[in-house]
Order: C-alpha cells, then sequence, then structure tokens
C-alpha cells in the first residue's frame, strides 16, 4: 500500500490482513507513521494486526533508492498486489519506477473525482474531461497520467498486467479526524443550516470507506477491470 498518511489506507490494510495477505506500507516522509486502531477493532486485535504489518520509511530527500529501502526494511522481493493511495504525484512516479511494482499481478491507483474540477451535471464518467482545479486534483491527474504511461510502455514491451484508476469521491468513514467531514455530519445530525460556497448549486460526491474497500477487491480479484 502506498502512503500511510491516507486514512483509508488504514483500512484497506485491514481488510487485506483480515483476508490472510502479508501487508507492506509505505510511510513517505513520515517516520513516526503507525497503524490507528479502527473504531471496529479490539486492542489485541489492533496490536496483532500492527505486529503483522511492515512499514517502510521513504525519505523523498534520500540518496538512497525506493528499491533500496524496500530491500533494508525487510519487504519481499515480489508483490502480488500494488494499491497507490498517494496525494503526491512524485511517491506515485517512484513507486511505478520499482521493478516490483511493474511485475505484480494487480496495479490499483486510487485518484480523486477532484481531477474533473467543479461540476454541476452528475455523474461524471471516464469519458468526461479533466479539469483539476487545486493543487491536489493537480497531483492527482499527473499521478494517472504517470500511471497510464507506465502501462503503455509495459504493454509496448508485451509484459504489461491489468492496472487500474479508480476515481471516488470524498471519501469519509468511521474514526475520521478531518474537520470538515465532522462539521458537515454534526450539523446534518442537529438539522442545521450547511453553507454551500458560491451559487450554492456544486455537487459533492461522499463515498463511505467500505464502498471503495468493495471497489478495490472487486478490481483486485477480475484482470477485466
Amino acid at each position: 500500500l502506498g502512503s500511510a498518511s491516507v486514512m483509508a489506507a488504514n483500512y484497506l490494510a485491514m481488510e487485506f490482513y483480515t483476508k490472510g495477505h502479508e501487508v507492506v506500507i509505505l510511510a513517505f516522509d513520515d517516520a513516526n507513521a503507525t497503524l490507528a486502531r479502527l473504531p471496529s477493532e479490539n486492542k489485541k486485535d489492533h496490536e496483532s494486526r500492527k505486529a503483522a504489518t511492515l512499514f517502510v520509511n521513504v525519505d523523498t530527500n534520500s540518496t538512497v533508492s525506493l528499491g533500496e529501502l524496500l530491500v533494508e526494511g525487510g519487504a519481499p522481493t515480489s508483490f502480488d498486489g500494488v494499491i497507490d493511495m498517494s496525494n503526491v504525484a512524485a511517491q506515485t512516479k517512484q513507486l511505478l519506477a520499482l521493478e516490483q511494482v511493474q511485475e505484480a499481478e494487480r496495479v490499483v491507483y486510487i485518484s480523486s473525482d477532484l481531477v474533473y474540477g467543479p461540476y454541476l451535471n452528475g455523474p461524471c464518467n471516464e469519458q468526461r474531461p479533466t479539469n483539476p482545479c487545486t493543487t491536489s486534483a493537480e497531483e492527482k491527474a499527473e499521478g494517472e497520467a504517470a500511471v497510464m504511461m507506465q502501462q503503455d510502455k509495459l504493454q509496448e514491451e508485451e509484459s504489461g498486467r491489468p492496472w487500474t484508476i479508480i476515481r471516488p469521491g470524498r471519501i469519509i468513514a468511521p474514526g475520521s479526524e478531518k474537520s470538515l467531514e465532522n462539521w458537515f455530519f454534526l450539523r446534518h445530525d442537529k438539522e442545521k443550516r450547511i453553507c454551500i460556497p458560491g451559487h450554492g448549486q456544486y455537487l459533492v460526491g461522499v463515498v463511505h470507506v467500505a464502498d471503495l474497500i468493495s471497489g478495490v477487491m472487486a478490481v483486485v480479484r477480475t484482470s477485466d477491470a
């Protein structure tokens, strides 16, 4: 799993762990990264999951390559699947350059519907033009481009395997500490007004983390995705 800083990565790590997989998480520029205890976990199960999960800290300013860091961190030499949730395109490019990633059976890049830019008429589909208008959206769009470029290269070499890009809406989950989501649902629960900037017609696609996990697991299980 790429990017320990993303909350949904913890839930995905839990899903793969409970299905018996060995989980490796790349912690980009976060030496203190750890797996937070999820609301559904008891203390004993949480400690067991933490002990079974390998964290590899990646210092993006280091001269040591990502491949060398994986070896030093005790990561396996091959992966069945790679899920990249990084919000920084440079991290995605580092990951894609790894031979272990290029040879993985499944590679899934978790992008965002932010790449479409503000939209009034949904839902969006793959044919809708992208128009990233924020820094995070631009990073995701650049990450997508890197994934597609690498996939095209591997297909030309006849060594390509199925790679998939998923563009979920805003992800929500139990235990989230994001102030915006807490503010939104608290006001909704108390039947208070919710301010929508501008003309008030913008749509927000909200995706529960359980639905995201179901989608990722479905993609991982099939070569047609």
